[in-house]
């Protein structure tokens, strides 16, 4: 959204930059992002200082070679070389970026991370971080008529217990932005290469929210990420863990197990399961107390999906 930010939390090394990278290009090449539909290519300037700068060029030869971004499409992406990282919370760091805008006649700025590019703002300090991100919106995005994607650390967890969406600090980020997407790892399904994330849309202030995360699959070799959904997984998998188990699973049980095992929301999952059932590859008997309970069905033999492991992951 134009005039507006998004923050993009996540633990460290998830891979925050290797995603909004991703989607600079995407962006850049009027692709879908996320599912959601880009009107036109638009024109994106990327601010990094997460990591050292001659293995960030490689990443990105890397994903212009994936993408075979032409040199129009490569002419809507740029990437300022700072001797000094700016001081966004300064007025002269905020001077700098809105003369690398207006240069670059940016629509979005990709300000990778917070804490690099505000240093001397107090973290901690509501009042601080929110008069820092304003003045942010009124002196650039507003006069430059863009929007700002900003990744930041998520807020470490209690010991023991697993850790929300929030970015670290002060909970004026999550007020300031328009959107707030939290990245997790996810579980690598058996038989597949490359990286997967969960995607939360915590927050969406001008679109429908997603019920479920969104779940991303990482190419290693090109760098790319797209949308990793049930259609991608055979249902074969779900019967498989079904022969796993001690005995029949109540649908609510399996369709945690299959959600976890197979990095798929709770909805996929479900439909899944009901694929599954529709194939005869599971039958479902009426428990004692009436739940539900999966057990194999006649389709399915250990073979099946031992035959075409490549696919059935």
């Amino acid at each position: 959204v134009r005039e507006e930010g998004i923050v993009i939390a996540a633990p460290g090394g998830v891979g925050k930059t290797a995603f909004v990278t991703d989607c600079a290009f995407k962006l850049a090449l009027g692709l879908n992002v996320l599912g959601y539909r880009v009107v036109r290519p638009l024109r994106v300037c990327i601010l990094q200082a997460e990591i050292p700068s001659s293995y960030y060029q490689r990443r990105v030869r890397q994903l212009s070679e994936a993408y075979s971004l032409s040199d129009d499409a490569s002419g809507r992406i740029h990437i300022p070389i700072f001797h000094k990282v700016p001081d966004l919370g300064t007025e002269d760091g905020l001077k700098i970026l809105a003369a690398v805008q207006q240069e670059s006649a940016a629509d979005v700025l990709i300000i990778d991370p917070y804490l690099s590019f505000f240093p001397n703002v107090n973290e901690n300090d509501n009042g601080a971080v929110r008069a820092a991100l304003d003045r942010l919106k009124f002196t650039v995005l507003l006069p430059g008529n863009c929007g700002a994607a900003i990744t930041d650390h998520q807020a470490k967890a209690p010991l023991g217990q697993e850790g929300g969406n929030d970015p670290r600090g002060a909970g004026a980020k999550r007020d300031w932005c328009c959107t707030l997407a939290a990245l997790k790892g996810a579980k690598t399904p058996d038989g597949e290469h490359g990286a997967f994330l969960k995607l939360t849309l915590d927050k969406v202030r001008y679109a429908p929210q997603p019920r479920d995360p969104l779940t991303l699959h990482r190419d290693q070799f090109s760098g790319r990420f797209e949308l990793w959904h049930r259609h991608s997984v055979r249902p074969e998998r779900v019967a498989e863990l079904v022969s796993e188990t001690d005995g029949g699973l109540p649908k609510n049980k399996l369709i945690k197990l299959v959600a976890q095992e197979l990095t798929l929301s709770d909805r996929d999952a479900r439909a899944l399961i009901d694929k599954a059932v529709g194939e005869n590859l599971l039958v479902v008997e009426q428990g004692k107390r009436k739940p539900q309970h999966h057990s194999v069905g006649p389709a399915y033999t250990p073979a099946t999906c031992s035959e075409t492991r490549s696919t059935c992951s």
